[in-house]
């Protein structure tokens, strides 16, 4: 049922007709139609197949439509929220049912741990099938950490942030708890394997993500690069010396390259730890740098110092603790000097600065000097070189934070606030900052998309400080939501925009914790609530609900149309429309032309042609359709009228009783004098007189009456024998007599012999002739041939008036 049922007729020649009654008032004149059944049940099928040759045969077959499995029992949507969703096609866990899901797989139930729009067909055992789509979204916060990485000891990698403001958090590192705000510093001290994971809970929804990253820390190489002042100036006898110590966990090969003056380098590759590269002699005053990396992990570590030939007296003052600055002074050796500095750790060389006089500033080679240990080396003029090492500090910065809780404002904006007492702002997209670009607050143009922003804090408590903040600057958040289709049983409302969102729901003023998700199904039972759809910005943390709206949900409708057989009668036949539904209204169409008038599930109709319901209801409208054909009358077969005596006298079965047989058809109803008779078979026995009426159905289903008369006529019967024996010892064989039957006592008999001599008369029927004259015993008549006349007059119909039967009998003596 729901599905078309495709018949196949076989011509017996091309100029065959075919006339298909489908059981249900559907007809068709098609060689194999489609029929759809409106409900399921047994119908009996009949195909006439006639031409103009004379053919004119009709097979009739019973044929079973079986109801389709219930819908499968999964909902329109659902949302991933606390882990994944278990989809069950089969709650009822009725019998008989397999499964075939869009994912292919056969089993009851499926789990779903992403997005996605999932489909399932349930089969019955007869073959029959049903299907529906879940649409499963993700109503979880949106977290990603970005993927797992491989870093070498020591060197910094930038905090971890699981975004989603206002949710909650826990952090966890190789299992055990961590941070509890929105960001999670990521140590890199310790080599090692190490999984940082987050939950990320929406407090409102109880949704939930789990995230995890997993780092690799992969073991820096562990070496002191050392050696030897020169002992003059000018004179190269100095050495360099690299030792390699072993690390924990231990590492290695490695690869080392060593640089210094006067174009000096040397590297060497597969060394072991510990081992001791040097002392490499004949080296000059001044900066040696090395570094030496992993050959396996590709970890790298750099490390500078410098040798000496000179004694002079440097003294560095800083001039800016901020920036930092330093004013060098420099007694001893040949003036004018060059100063250059070099990070020890990184291996970063500013310099060397053009000839100067001392007092020198650093700023000249440096404009600022990140926090770290540095040598200072000073040449003289005579090429002589001395170092100092400086271990450079800035001066804590002002403090201040960047608050962006205003992004989802009509007029978003960024405030900075903190120990700084003013701030300077810029941006890497113009235009991103409406109006002034200084002060703790500044206005955004909405819609600006991904941009960083840069802003300076300065003031009395502390150095400027700089900061850039990457933020998504939305547009406008406006909330809204569409509905699916109201005329099914399950609407899908869908929420937009896309994007980072979590979505919340509320029907008739109240949240509804289990309606989760961009999408969320509805049934019938929700039809006129008003819903609220509330936005979660999962980057800014801004939350904005849209503006109530009613949703309408009447259903689906069905529609299924059957009639009474439409039979050549001239009588109407009646069409019924069914619908699953209540309240819906009716509009019938003959050959699409309206009936005007016709609004109500049944009508009847005597016309043949295409007929169309539309069952409407709410702006739902669905229709159903059948063809018409007039249907072939049974004729019966049944005589006008027929005879039967059934006189208590007459023992001739066959004339006592007839037979009433109309021919073949489909049932039989049975009527004596309009009175039923509650017979239902083929033939009937009729044993009286009196009007006999069948009603026949043929296997259209059309029904037409048939009739006969039975007369009860008991014909005149006149029984002689034809010879007989006066002497005779048998008293019946004695005399000549007849039997008489079905005739009145107005009788005569008279019997003459070979010469037309009347010799023996009487008006008795139950006359006996002895064989003598007039019935004289003592007068016998001769041996022979006698002819006699019987006249009589019929009980059953006297009106006939006198008859006659004329006959012989042989006189034995």
């Amino acid at each position: 049922m729901g599905d078309s049922t495709q018949f196949s007729g076989t011509p017996t020649d091309q100029i065959d007709n075919f006339l298909w009654s489908f059981g249900d008032g559907g007809t068709s004149t098609e060689a194999s139609p489609l029929h759809l059944y409106a409900a399921a049940g047994i119908y009996t099928v009949s195909m006439r197949l006639t031409n103009r040759c004379g053919l004119d045969t009709t097979l009739v077959q019973q044929i079973e439509i079986f109801a389709p499995p219930a819908t499968p029992s999964i909902p329109g949507a659902v949302a991933l929220c606390t882990g994944a969703v278990t989809l069950d096609a089969n709650i009822p866990n009725t019998p008989g049912i397999t499964h075939l899901w869009s994912n292919g797989e056969t089993t009851q139930t499926v789990v779903i741990n992403n997005p996605a729009v999932i489909s399932v067909i349930n089969t019955s055992a007869n073959g029959c099938t049903s299907t529906a789509q879940s649409f499963v979204v993700d109503n979880r916060p949106v977290v990603d950490l970005g993927p797992d990485l491989t870093i070498c000891e020591d060197n910094a990698t930038p905090t971890l942030d699981a975004q989603n403001p206002g949710a909650t958090y826990q952090w966890t590192i190789n299992g055990v708890n961590a941070s509890t705000i929105q960001t999670q510093g990521v140590d890199v001290s310790t080599p090692g394997v190490f999984t940082y994971e987050v939950t990320v809970t929406d407090p409102f929804t109880t949704c939930f993500t789990v995230e995890d990253k997993v780092y690799t820390i992969n073991v820096s190489p562990a070496f002191v690069l050392s050696g030897t002042d020169p002992t003059s100036c000018g004179t190269p006898d100095g050495t360099v010396s690299l030792q390699l110590n072993a690390s924990v966990p231990a590492g290695g090969p490695y690869s080392y390259f060593i640089t210094g003056p006067n174009s000096f380098n040397q590297q060497g590759i597969d060394q072991t730890a510990p081992s001791l590269v040097g002392p490499i002699t004949g080296q000059s005053a001044g900066t040696f740098s090395a570094i030496v990396t992993d050959q396996i992990s590709g970890c790298t570590l750099s490390s500078s110092f410098a040798l000496t030939d000179v004694a002079l007296t440097i003294t560095p003052v800083v001039t800016d603790p901020c920036i930092v600055a330093y004013s060098v002074t420099v007694a001893g050796g040949t003036g004018p000097y060059q100063f250059t500095l070099t990070n020890s750790g990184t291996g970063q060389v500013f310099g060397p600065s053009l000839p100067s006089t001392s007092p020198f500033l650093t700023t000249v080679i440096a404009p600022t000097l990140p926090a770290g240990n540095y040598i200072l080396e000073v040449e003289d003029a005579s090429g002589c070189i001395d170092s100092q090492n400086i271990a450079v500090t800035p001066n804590p910065p002002v403090t201040f934070t960047v608050d962006a809780s205003d992004l989802c404002d009509a007029t978003p904006s960024l405030t900075a606030s903190g120990t700084a007492t003013s701030y300077a702002w810029s941006t890497n997209v113009p235009g991103s900052i409406v109006g002034p670009t200084n002060g703790a607050t500044i206005q955004l143009l909405p819609g600006a998309g991904v941009v960083t922003f840069t802003v300076t804090g300065s003031g009395p408590g502390g150095c400027p400080f700089t900061q850039d903040v990457t933020i998504n600057v939305p547009d406008t958040i406006v909330p809204s939501f569409t509905q699916s289709d109201a005329c099914a049983d399950q609407v899908i409302l869908t929420a937009q925009p896309s994007g980072n969102f979590t979505y919340r729901w509320y029907a008739n003023g109240s949240v509804t914790p289990t309606a989760l998700g961009q999408s969320i199904s509805l049934s019938v039972a929700d039809d006129g609530d008003s819903y609220v759809l509330e936005v979660l910005s999962t980057l800014t943390g801004c939350i904005v609900r849209s503006a109530p709206q009613t949703v309408s949900i009447v259903g689906s409708i069905t529609a299924g149309l059957s009639g009474t057989p439409a039979c050549d009668d001239n009588q109407p036949f009646t069409l019924t429309a069914t619908t699953n539904t209540t309240g819906e209204t009716y509009t019938w169409f003959l050959n699409n032309v309206l009936i005007a008038g016709a609004n109500t599930a049944t009508i009847n109709q005597t016309a043949a042609g295409i007929y169309r319901v539309e069952i409407s209801k709410s702006g739902c409208m669905t229709p159903a359709e059948i063809q018409v054909i007039k249907l072939p009358m049974p004729q019966g077969n049944l005589p006008d009228r027929v005879v039967i005596c059934n006189d208590p006298d007459n023992n001739d079965p066959a004339t006592a009783t007839v037979d009433l047989d109309p021919g073949v058809f489909q049932t039989y109803n049975w009527f004596k004098n309009e009175i039923s008779l509650n017979y239902t078979d083929r033939v009937l026995t009729a044993d009286s007189e009196g009007l006999y009426d069948v009603d026949i159905t043929n296997s259209f289903g059309c029904v037409s009456r048939d009739r006969t008369e039975v007369l009860n006529d008991c014909v005149p019967k006149i029984v002689a024998p034809n010879a007989f024996r006066p002497s005779s010892g048998v008293g019946t064989n004695k005399d000549f007599f007849a039997y008489t039957f079905f005739i009145t006592d107005n009788f005569q008999v008279m019997i003459y012999n070979r010469w037309g001599e009347l010799v023996f008369e009487s008006r008795d029927k139950n006359f006996r002739w002895n064989g003598g004259y007039n019935n004289n015993a003592g007068q016998p008549l001769p041996a022979g041939t006698y002819a006699y006349v019987f006249k009589y007059e019929s009980s059953f119909r006297p009106e006939k008036g006198t008859q006659e039967q004329r006959g012989g009998v042989v006189l034995i003596r």
